[in-house]
Formats: C-alpha cells, structure tokens, sequence
C-alpha cells in the first residue's frame, strides 16, 4: 500500500505537469507494489496502465498500448467485475479502434472485445 501511495504521488508530481522522470518511479513503485500484492486487481490495474513510462524511451503507439492491454486483463482476470479495469479497458479498446494502422487485434476482434466490457460494466 505504502509503495502505490508514493507512486500516487510521484504520478501526480508537484507541479501542474509532471515529468517523465516523476512518471517513471511512479510507474516502477506502482509494479513494485503490483509485485508484493498480485491478488490486488487495483495494483496490477496501476501498473499496467503507467507500464509504458518504465522505459526509457517510454513505450508508444502499439507496443504501449499492447502492454497495457497484457496488465489490465490480468486485473481483470482477478475480479472480472471490476468497475475501474473494465472502464481502463473500454478506454483502450476506444483509442485501439481510433488508431490507424494498429495491430493489437484484428477490426473484428476489436469490436467483440469492446462490446464485451461494456456489457460487463453497463
């Protein structure tokens, strides 16, 4: 608990915009603390979606949003009825469906899998 609060913090940083640097310890407290309690579905789902800052360069485009798709669905797998994974994993399945040229899923697949959480989260 104590590391996703500080990660909380450096996500957040002290200032209006927080840097790449301050995302990354968040993201690496974040999979710290996803480490230390794997059964939580709230830490693996912080992990996940900050996983593309643990790089350097930070992960983009495809690559990134694969990853988080990986981390959420393992979240998801832990409490398939979690409000906050399912709305993280509309989100994504949203902005996959907006990005051209992406290859995380097929079109098909990508529609079958967004109507899927929306119909667990409505």
């Amino acid at each position: 608990l104590a590391r996703s609060m500080v990660g909380l913090l450096q996500w957040k940083g002290v200032t209006a915009k927080p840097d790449d640097a301050s995302r990354r310890a968040a993201a690496q407290s974040f999979a710290e603390a996803a480490t230390l309690m794997p059964e939580s579905p709230m830490l693996r789902t912080l992990a996940a979606v900050s996983s593309p800052y643990r790089t350097v360069p930070i992960k983009t485009g495809v690559a990134a949003l694969a990853e988080v798709d990986a981390g959420l669905l393992g979240a998801l797998a832990l409490d398939g009825s979690n409000a906050l994974v399912l709305r993280n994993l509309e989100r994504l399945y949203d902005r996959l469906g907006s990005e051209y040229g992406q290859t995380v899923y097929e079109t098909q697949e990508l529609k079958r899998r967004l109507e899927l959480v929306k119909g667990v989260a409505h």
